[in-house]
């Protein structure tokens, strides 16, 4: 199953560490919300294998930040990319975030195993407006 969205497209395994808000709540003021586009080896067997990486990382933020509000990983396969949308709660959960030590051993592996072509592309977002429905991902 493929699913759709607004900014980008990319990875099927979509969850959230935290009950998400109604169709009309939006993020608290301070939460900051953001892509990260994630270049890779366009190869099958890279592929295979950055997505397995993933959907063990995409776990393990959902079990031990519950700051994370938001957290969908898809894939763009023209391009080979993945796109990750998050959604932290303030600063404070984004800074957890960027120094865990599953993050680092993420990174890690990434460049031991040449997983990357090139830089990701992080974006940072102003939410202007939206909705979520809840169970419609997972």
């Amino acid at each position: 199953m493929r699913s759709f969205a607004l900014l980008a497209t990319a990875f099927a395994a979509l969850a959230a560490a935290a009950p998400k808000p109604d169709n009309n709540t939006p993020a608290p003021a301070e939460a900051i919300t953001l892509t990260n586009i994630v270049y890779l080896v366009n190869t099958t067997d890279k592929v295979e294998r950055s997505t397995k990486l993933a959907i063990d990382y995409l776990q393990k933020v959902k079990e031990n930040e519950p700051d994370t509000l938001e957290y969908d990983i898809s894939y763009e396969h023209a391009e080979g990319k993945f796109v990750i949308y998050a959604v932290y709660k303030d600063e404070q959960a984004l800074d957890h975030h960027k120094n865990t030590s599953y993050l680092a051993d993420l990174l890690a592996t990434i460049d031991e195993e040449q997983l990357e072509r090139e830089d990701n592309q992080i974006h940072f977002l102003d939410r202007v407006a939206g909705f979520e429905r809840s169970g419609s991902c997972d």
